[in-house]
């Protein structure tokens, strides 16, 4: 199969014009780009759409440090999107990591999540933000949904560049616009380079994590909103700790920082206690606790408080793997969301001068 473009873009690396020219070379009958400037997944990916001159073909996503793992990936595909119901793709690939018990273990083997289809209920309400991220490598797109992405998929609420995450700023919207009609391919397509120390799992995670943040809040509203009080479409094994704990530890730091509001203590609270408190939380909710009897109080606390502002310190944190990323992130969308659950009835039960509202989750760097 030949019919296919590559568009090869090197966020300005260090290559020097020897190695610039012998890509060139390479892909002479391709599109390659060198950056002047760093500008990140994000506004890459939005460039790269305006050399797709074919709204009816299919994009493929493939990071630099990955490759393909088989010689047939473009009939494969090309094969799956014979079917005109079929919007985008992902799934499966095998992790490369020397280190790793897993190593050239395809994903979905042994990771419970990621290239794993959405639960039936997810589909139909198109609540993709509200659950875990499955979509992992290898990813494809139908390029006329792409093409048709507004620019504010790949901002943020300030107009600025989203920087990471962009897989999950494409890939909730083509979510949403495609429900259930989407296909997840068994076959390992592509090798995940796991062993990279540049990886964004590795560096850049407080970046990431507000990013990420910035995203699922995009449609959080009558529609899609994170409810505090529905039981968890999804679930992910993290140290064992289940997503009804870090809720738990969400209302919990709601209404820390709502005593150090009124006490007074809202400097220090942002300097030191938050980030000691919260890691105490996510430490405890590491363990196999009483969180079923224990997360009610945390939300009574929180019906009787007066909303406030939650702003989340995030300039000297340090997030230091994939796991404790996951929980930092559960735990803040579950106090985001314990606000929004309890907002109208606060509001009803006091009046709307009393609820002061704070409708989305705040980070002050």
């Amino acid at each position: 199969m030949n019919n296919y473009t590559i568009i090869f873009i090197d966020d300005y690396s260090s290559y020097n014009q020897r190695q610039k020219q012998y890509i060139r070379d390479k892909l002479q009958h391709h599109v390659v780009v060198f950056n002047k400037k760093r500008r990140f997944a994000v506004q890459n990916a939005y460039h790269a759409r305006s050399y797709i001159t074919n709204p009816n073909s299919v994009v493929i996503s493939l990071d630099g440090d990955d490759w393909l793992a088989r010689t047939d990936v473009l009939a494969i595909l090309d094969s799956t999107y014979s079917n005109p119901n079929c919007q985008l793709t992902y799934g499966d690939c095998y992790l490369f990591n020397p280190n790793s018990t897993n190593h050239r273990k395809s994903f979905s083997t042994f990771d419970k999540i990621r290239n794993h289809r959405y639960p039936k209920n997810v589909e139909q309400d198109k609540s993709f933000r509200q659950s875990f991220f499955r979509p992992f490598h290898l990813k494809s797109w139908r390029a006329g949904v792409f093409l048709d992405l507004p620019k504010h998929s790949f901002t943020d609420s300030q107009g600025k560049w989203l920087r990471f995450c962009e897989d999950q700023a494409i890939l909730y919207p083509l979510l949403e616009h495609a429900g259930s009609n989407y296909t997840v391919l068994s076959i390992p397509l592509s090798y995940y380079n796991a062993d990279n120390p540049l990886n964004d799992q590795k560096v850049n995670l407080v970046s990431r994590l507000s990013d990420e943040i910035e995203i699922r809040g995009r449609h959080i509203g009558a529609r899609h909103s994170y409810s505090a009080q529905t039981t968890p479409t999804d679930h992910l094994t993290i140290k064992y700790s289940p997503l009804l704990a870090y809720k738990f530890a969400g209302s919990l730091l709601y209404v820390g920082q709502f005593l150090a509001v009124k006490l007074g203590f809202k400097k220090l609270w942002m300097a030191r206690g938050q980030q000691r408190v919260l890691k105490l939380l996510l430490r405890w909710t590491d363990t196999k606790s009483k969180v079923r009897v224990t997360y009610p109080i945390g939300m009574a606390l929180m019906f009787f408080s007066q909303p406030v502002k939650l702003d989340i310190g995030l300039r000297n944190w340090q997030i230091r793997d994939e796991s404790e990323y996951q929980a930092v992130l559960w735990t803040l969308l579950s106090s985001s969301s314990a606000t929004k659950q309890t907002y109208r009835s606060i509001s009803r039960a006091f009046g709307s001068v009393v609820a002061t509202s704070v409708k989305k989750l705040h980070l002050q760097f």
